[in-house]
């Protein structure tokens, strides 16, 4: 009784201006290559009772991260609620040593980016504004607007819907959509469920989650 996620990722979440960021070009025109439009199914399965989480493995001193960016070094940012200060002094902690206002912008943008990617939050979007100087950062944090139910059962697809309306309105994030439908193998007469995570309509901070 596995679940499966497919999760579409709807556009390169990061932009320049109008310009899109992780196309990395050299500040402006840098080319990397395209993020798939859809990314392989995950399958969801239930940790066995006795599974122990690992142990982390120690980093080498070489590897160590380097410390976090003092909040005066960072650059501006609008419009992020997912991430603490704390957090983003981590996350922007290289490029926040960039001398040169521009790069440092592109590159913390670029980081921002990465770890939205990486963290699953598969359709927030950060932007570069050059102006007014020294510039800024704006995120659109994508967001789940509208969730579609279907099975055999009209009852027990209401009863699902009521269930995982609470994701509709917050912030795309793969992880707690997957232990939603975790959660849904304790309902009764719940045998499958495969999820799609789609774009809703021309917005690519939009997503719309089929079930």
């Amino acid at each position: 009784m596995s679940m499966l996620l497919l999760a579409q990722l709807i556009a390169p979440p990061l932009q320049q201006g109008p310009v899109r960021l992780p196309e990395q070009r050299p500040f402006q025109e840098r080319p990397t290559p395209q993020r798939p439009d859809s990314i392989a199914p995950i399958e969801v399965e239930p940790e066995p009772a006795d599974l122990q989480p690992q142990q982390p493995t120690p980093k080498p001193e070489s590897e160590k991260p380097p410390q976090p960016a003092p909040l005066s070094a960072m650059p501006q940012i609008e419009g992020l609620t997912v991430y603490s200060s704390e957090q983003l002094r981590t996350i922007l902690a290289t490029c926040s040593r960039l001398a040169d206002p521009a790069q440092r912008l592109q590159a913390c943008a670029a980081a921002l980016t990465s770890r939205f990617v990486a963290d699953g939050y598969v359709n927030s979007r950060v932007f570069v504004e050059a102006e007014p100087a020294p510039g800024r950062l704006e995120v659109v944090e994508g967001r789940l607007v509208e969730l579609r139910v279907s099975g055999n059962d009209d009852w027990l697809n209401r009863r699902v819907a009521r269930l995982m309306r609470a994701l509709q309105g917050q912030v795309v994030h793969l992880p707690t959509i997957e232990y939603n439908l975790r959660l849904l193998r304790l309902v009764p007469g719940v045998k499958q469920v495969r999820g799609n995570l789609s774009r809703l309509g021309s917005d690519p901070s939009q997503a719309a989650f089929s079930l």
